[in-house]
């Protein structure tokens, strides 16, 4: 019997700034892929990332309170799948934080470029036209 564990994990925010971000190359539907989020899927506007490949393969996360702030990147995220762990396996949170950054700022480029992005003022709520 095969049975799946489904985890849900909060951290603080992530704080990245310009640099913080490793260097790593990802790519969507091979690396990753953005999905629906499976703890609301009948909110059209919640989504959630499936790792498909790599160290965290198998991860499904999603992401909450993402800021873009002067040059950084502001978010927290849930982890709402992983898989059992090899024994003795130590999950490094900077390393982790790194490498869904790196996701998270693809996914914002993506949607920046084709113009997918709404942006709000934090103080006020009002749409920033850029």
């Amino acid at each position: 019997m095969n049975e799946e564990s489904e985890v849900t994990v909060e951290i603080p925010p992530v704080h990245l700034r310009k640099g913080d971000v490793s260097e790593v190359s990802l790519e969507e539907n091979i690396d990753y892929v953005v999905t629906e989020d499976p703890t609301n899927p009948s909110d059209p506007e919640a989504w959630a990332v499936h790792i498909l490949k790599g160290e965290y393969e198998d991860w499904v996360i999603k992401y909450n309170n993402v800021e873009l702030d002067k040059g950084g990147l502001e978010f927290g995220y849930e982890t709402l799948f992983m898989p059992d762990l090899p024994e003795g396996y130590q999950v490094v949170d900077t390393e982790i934080a790194n490498y869904f950054g790196t996701i998270l700022a693809q996914i914002v480029t993506e949607l920046h470029e084709h113009q997918g992005n709404v942006y709000l003022d934090l103080e006020t709520g009002e749409k920033i036209e850029l």
